[in-house]
């Protein structure tokens, strides 16, 4: 039991959290120690940027950072305070993002499509639950959109400069995960079409392969450890693509099976199904007519979802593209304003506003699953004021951890295994323990014959009466429950 404490005081409701916290912890510049250790995760500027964002809020007096494991396990508010500064990284990231999106829309295609691009990305609800989480893709997705925005003035006016620097912003894209390297083909594709789609023009340019070098290089300055212990960073690869063979996440497989149920669970939880059509015509749009920018952003999306379908299948690598998408949704809305007929209008204006609001109820309604106090922290302040000190409590199937189970006062009760298997409990009611917490979906036959369920925290599921389905989303608003022996059994 003190062991499992351990990873209710300086843990996380989800484990990638912790391996940042676990890489961070690794890193001490003032000893000159850079290096966050081998995983499969993330990469090193993503560390460095939580490390820097850790060390001003130590500047400025938010928290204390301490070498030592035992100050933060008298002080896990120390620990909280951590983890929120490093989840407010990747919200900052989503709102430079949606600024720099704005902006440059209103630069490149008017105000109403500017108008239009933001409230797409700002409504696009994958973004409130990467945007709770101390994870590498919104920061990932905001400076390979930077990087695009300054390798194409490069494009619009040639120049060093801007080359130059678009490369290494997308090069520090690159260095936060693994899976941004295919965002070189970016530095490909403007080039491409500088030279109006002639292929072999594009390996004649300087700047070419200066960008090319540049974005490489970078990547590697702040990947150097995984150079330095590949064999180990391999062996972490194999592991992790191991534990996802049984999901649709299986690392470097086509995995054909999962195609369909990656793109229903991307517009249904990623993104709001209405954007769909949206989409769908802005690429077309942009691919017929050709117009360079639209163009190249329909390619570069195309590739980019193409890369993850085939071999990821990951929510999270898609926010990288949610620029691209906004931008080509506000694409096929204005190709469908040019419509003729006042009813043709008044349908789509409506479907429009329809369609965006449901798409900020579902953020909003994800953002309801992060609500404070949790249903497992209810849980546990319930356990601690009903049920009397020295009673037996089960924990189903032993799994005491901070992912699935609500903190109380462990050492005032005696913790009892509650296998899931039914074969394997004595179903004679003397050694059924007193009370029993779970938050497994399904009901148990010893449960139900057994037991009465006196206390329930329900999972969200409406906002504003509106139905919506975020089962894959991790939060501790788990639909979570609480058993007592009936007398007699």
């Amino acid at each position: 039991v003190l062991e499992r404490t351990r990873g209710f005081l300086i843990g996380a409701f989800n484990s990638d959290e912790q391996n940042t916290m676990r890489a961070l912890s690794k890193i001490n510049p003032w000893k000159g120690k850079f290096n966050p250790g081998v995983n499969a995760f993330y990469g090193g500027f993503y560390y460095y940027a939580c490390g820097a964002a850790l060390l001003l809020g130590k500047v400025t007096g938010v928290i204390t950072l301490d070498p030592s494991i035992e100050y933060y396990l008298y002080h896990p508010e120390q620990t909280r305070s951590m983890y929120m500064i490093i989840r407010l990284l990747g919200a900052l990231s989503v709102f430079c993002a949606a600024a720099a999106l704005f902006f440059w829309m209103w630069k490149q295609r008017g105000a109403k499509p500017a108008v239009l691009g933001l409230l797409f990305f700002v409504t696009m609800p994958s973004l409130v639950p990467y945007s709770h989480m101390a994870k590498s893709h919104n920061l990932g997705m905001f400076l390979f959109f930077m990087g695009f925005i300054i390798l194409y003035q490069a494009y619009e006016k040639p120049g060093w400069i801007k080359t130059i620097l678009g490369a290494i912003v997308l090069g520090l894209s690159a260095a936060t995960i693994v899976t941004n390297l295919t965002l070189g083909i970016t530095i490909f594709l403007l080039e491409w079409s500088r030279q109006n789609w002639q292929f072999r023009l594009v390996f004649k340019n300087a700047k070419f392969w200066a960008a090319c070098c540049i974005f490489f290089l970078v990547y590697i300055v702040f990947n150097l450890h995984i150079l330095l212990n590949f064999e180990s960073f391999q062996r972490s690869i194999m592991a992790l693509n191991a534990y996802m063979s049984g999901y649709g996440e299986s690392y470097g497989q086509l995995r054909v099976d999962q195609w369909l149920p990656f793109l229903a669970d991307m517009f249904s939880r990623q993104l709001h199904w209405s954007l769909l059509p949206f989409l769908l015509i802005g690429l077309v749009h942009s691919l017929r007519k050709k117009e360079p920018l639209p163009y190249i952003v329909a390619a570069l999306f195309l590739f980019l979802f193409t890369f993850n379908i085939l071999l990821t299948r990951h929510p999270g690598v898609n926010i990288r593209t949610f620029p691209l998408i906004a931008f080509l949704c506000a694409e096929g809305v204005m190709a469908l304003a040019q419509t003729r007929g006042k009813l043709t209008q008044t349908v789509l204006a409506i479907y429009l506003v329809c369609g965006i609001s449901l798409s900020a109820a579902e953020s909003l309604f994800y953002n309801s699953l992060y609500r404070t106090p949790d249903n497992l922290q209810l849980a546990g302040d319930w356990v601690n004021e009903n049920i009397p000190e020295k009673s037996t409590i089960g924990v189903v199937s032993g799994q005491f951890t901070q992912t699935g189970f609500p903190a109380f006062r462990f050492f005032n009760y005696e913790l009892v295994h509650f296998p899931w298997i039914f074969d394997s409990i004595d179903v004679h009611g003397a050694h059924l323990p007193q009370y029993v917490l779970t938050g497994h979906p399904q009901n148990h036959p010893v449960l139900e014959s057994d037991y009465n369920l006196v206390r329930q925290w329900q999972r969200p599921n409406r906002f504003c009466g509106i139905p919506f389905n975020g089962e894959g989303v991790s939060t501790a608003n788990m639909t979570f429950s609480i058993y007592k022996k009936k007398e007699g059994a």
